[in-house]
C-alpha cells in the first residue's frame, strides 16, 4: 500500500518535528513537507500535492482559518486539526470551515494516545471523497425552541443518529433543519473524544429548534430533546415507567466508542417499531448490527447516500446489513426524519 503523503503545518519548530515522527512512527505515511504558517503553506500546495494535511490554528501571518478557506476553494484537500482540549470551539468551526476531523492533544509533548489517534485518522483518509470536503456556512441561531419541560411523558418515538468522520457538520446540517417537535427525541452517538462532546452539544444547540445537550445517567428521555452521548462512554435505552438514558462503561471488545450499535440495539429492544435509525458518514460499520436490529424490530431506517458522504464506510456496512434501508442525500435528511417518525410513531 503507497503511504499517504503528509504536509505538517504548524508555527512550532518542537511541535513540527513532533508531528513528523509521529506521521512517520504510523508507517502508513509519510512527510513530504512542512510550513510554518498558512502561506507558507500555500505556495508548496501545488508542487507537494498531499493526500492529508495537519494542521494548526494559531499561527502567524496566515493562520489556519484563512488557509481553510482558501485551500479548500482551490485544491480540497483532508484535514487533520491538531488541537489542544482547551479550544474546543475553535475545532468545531474549523470542522464548519472544512477541515475532515481532529486530535486532541495535551498542551506539550504529544503522548502515546496521539499517536493511536492519528493512525486511525490516517486509516480513514483513503476511503474520504474529497469532492465532499467544502467551507460550511453556520445555520442562523434559534431563538425559539420546543420546551420539553413540564408533565412526562414518552416520547410517541426514538431517532438514534449515528455518526463518525465528517459526522459533525453533517449532525449541525440534520439538526438545525429539524422543525420543532415534541413527539420525539433524538439520540446522538458520535465518535468524538469525551472532553468534547459536551461543547458540540452546546453548539448544536444554538442551531436547532430542539433542546440539544449532553446525555446524563438516568434522566428521562423527552420529547423535544436530542441527546449527545458523552464521548467517553456508551449510551444504552431503558424503558420502565419513564424512557431513560443509561450511560455504561465501554467494553473491551467495542471498537467504537460511543458504540453506536449499542445504543440502536438498546433503542430497538426498548422502543421496537417505533424508533428511526439514521446512520450517517464514518469509517468502519458501527450501526450497522444495530440498525439490522432495529429493522427486525419493525423500526425504519435511513442511510446517508454514498453521494454525499464523506467517508461511505459506515452508511455502506448498513446498507449490507439492511438492504431496504432508504438512502438519503445529507440535505434531505431532515425532511425524510420528520417523514418517518409519523410513519413509526403510534398512530
Amino acid at each position: 500500500m503507497t503511504p499517504l503523503r503528509v504536509m505538517v503545518v504548524d508555527d512550532s519548530v518542537s511541535r513540527r518535528e513532533q508531528l513528523v515522527s509521529l506521521v512517520e512512527g504510523t508507517r502508513l505515511a509519510t512527510v513530504v513537507g512542512t510550513a510554518s504558517d498558512g502561506a507558507e503553506a500555500m505556495r508548496m500546495l501545488d508542487s507537494l500535492r498531499p493526500d492529508v494535511i495537519t494542521l494548526d490554528l494559531e499561527m502567524p501571518r496566515l493562520d489556519g482559518f484563512s488557509f481553510l478557506r482558501l485551500m479548500m476553494s482551490t485544491r480540497p484537500t483532508p484535514v487533520i486539526v491538531v488541537s489542544s482540549n482547551n479550544k474546543r470551539d475553535a475545532v468545531f468551526k474549523a470542522l464548519e470551515f472544512g477541515a475532515l476531523d481532529f486530535i486532541a492533544v495535551p498542551e506539550g509533548s504529544l503522548n502515546e494516545n496521539a499517536h493511536e489517534a492519528l493512525s486511525q485518522k490516517l486509516l480513514s483518509i483513503r476511503a474520504v471523497r474529497s469532492e465532499h470536503l467544502a467551507v460550511q456556512s453556520p445555520p442562523p441561531i434559534v431563538s425559539r425552541r420546543v420546551d420539553p419541560r413540564g408533565v412526562y411523558k414518552k416520547p410517541a418515538s426514538l431517532v438514534v443518529i449515528a455518526a463518525s468522520t465528517g459526522g459533525p457538520t453533517a449532525l449541525t446540517k440534520i439538526v438545525s433543519q429539524l422543525e420543532a417537535s415534541s413527539e420525539y427525541a433524538v439520540l446522538i452517538a458520535q465518535h468524538m473524544p469525551g472532553s468534547f462532546t459536551g461543547p458540540f452539544a452546546d453548539r448544536l444547540n444554538r442551531y436547532s429548534a430542539f433542546e440539544v445537550r449532553e446525555g446524563v445517567d438516568g434522566e428521562s428521555i423527552r420529547g423535544g430533546t436530542v441527546l449527545v452521548c458523552p464521548g467517553h462512554q456508551c449510551m444504552e435505552v431503558v424503558d420502565d415507567a419513564n424512557l431513560r438514558v443509561r450511560l455504561r462503561t465501554p467494553s473491551l471488545s467495542e471498537r467504537y466508542v460511543p458504540s453506536a450499535d449499542r445504543l440502536l440495539s438498546a433503542a430497538a429492544h426498548a422502543y421496537g417499531r417505533r424508533v428511526v435509525a439514521v446512520i450517517l458518514t464514518g469509517m468502519g460499520d458501527d450501526g450497522a448490527k444495530g440498525a439490522r436490529q432495529v429493522s427486525q424490530a419493525g423500526g425504519r431506517v435511513l442511510v446517508e447516500s454514498e453521494a454525499t458522504s464523506v467517508v461511505y464506510g459506515m452508511p455502506r456496512a448498513a446498507l449490507g446489513e439492511v438492504p431496504t434501508s432508504q438512502s438519503v442525500p445529507i440535505h434531505d435528511m431532515a425532511t425524510w426524519i420528520e417523514r418517518m417518525v409519523n410513519i413509526v410513531g403510534p398512530r
